[in-house]
């Protein structure tokens, strides 16, 4: 199962949730399995930001598939540079080549989401930290008033607030002819709404974001139990071909099998 282009900016808007305050990291090697066009588009908008690149990757000199750290050279002419990692798990593999596309990183935080919110509408003022943690996008004026509109993050789910109501903000983004794009329109009715008292009003059920970490978290789980089911039937199998074949299964719910290699990591580390 291949990851769907209509599911990308989700995808993206979700790690931002799942890694806030930080900043949320795409290495190339999960990325890859995106189209060219949809990473330049992402990457035109705004919503990711290409980044110094990446200090360790998955090593592909052998099925092992092992995390090593990226040593880079630059060459007698002063031009170019090579990357390569240090093999020290079987002797004579030595220094193993690493293309320079593969050190490719972006990131995307709230901060990002909120100026292309802003851009979307039109605004003027840039973006910048408001109360609570969240990232004001700037006044915009409404049926009954002018409104604060920000972008905020509250049980691992990103949010588009103004007046006291909130909606998810992955319902608000989509491709429009393979141009990311915003429903202005929901963005205006969410506006012109009267001031919530309690502001705490939501138009998505604030249970959705609970199960949305319960499905992740078992999903996660069933992989990793699904990984060590195949290693001890395929004693020979490298985390590495686990993690390809578990990618190619309705388990992994579309990601890439380097995003399945990095759970499988993770767990054991």
């Amino acid at each position: 199962m291949g990851v769907k282009v209509t599911d990308i900016p989700q995808i993206i808007l979700d790690r931002v949730a799942d890694c806030f305050p930080q900043q949320a990291i795409f290495e190339t090697d999960e990325i890859s399995a995106w189209p060219d066009w949809a990473l330049r588009q992402l990457v035109d908008a705004g919503l990711l930001r290409q980044v110094s690149r990446a200090t360790e990757v998955f090593c592909d000199g052998c099925e092992w598939g092992c995390l090593k750290p990226v040593v880079v050279r630059t060459l007698p002419s002063g031009r170019n540079s090579c990357a390569f990692v240090i093999c020290d798990e079987e002797p004579g593999l030595g220094r193993i080549q690493v293309a320079s596309e593969r050190l490719k990183r972006y990131i995307a935080t709230a901060g990002l989401a909120a100026k292309l919110v802003g851009r979307s509408l039109g605004l003027k003022s840039p973006a910048k930290p408001g109360p609570g943690g969240s990232i004001v996008v700037g006044h915009v004026k409404g049926r009954n008033g002018h409104r604060l509109l920000s972008v905020e993050v509250r049980q691992k789910q990103l949010l588009l607030a103004a007046g006291g109501h909130r909606i998810a903000l992955g319902e608000l983004v989509h491709w429009n002819r393979r141009v990311l794009a915003f429903d202005d329109q929901a963005i205006r009715r969410l506006v012109n709404r009267k001031t919530s008292r309690s502001g705490s009003e939501y138009t998505l059920p604030p249970e959705r974001p609970m199960q949305d970490r319960r499905k992740k978290a078992k999903r996660d789980q069933q992989i990793r139990r699904e990984a060590a089911r195949l290693r001890r039937q395929n004693r020979n199998w490298t985390f590495t071909r686990v993690s390809n074949h578990i990618s190619r299964t309705e388990l992994a719910g579309g990601i890439t099998a380097a995003r399945v290699r990095r759970i499988l990591y993770d767990q054991n580390t």
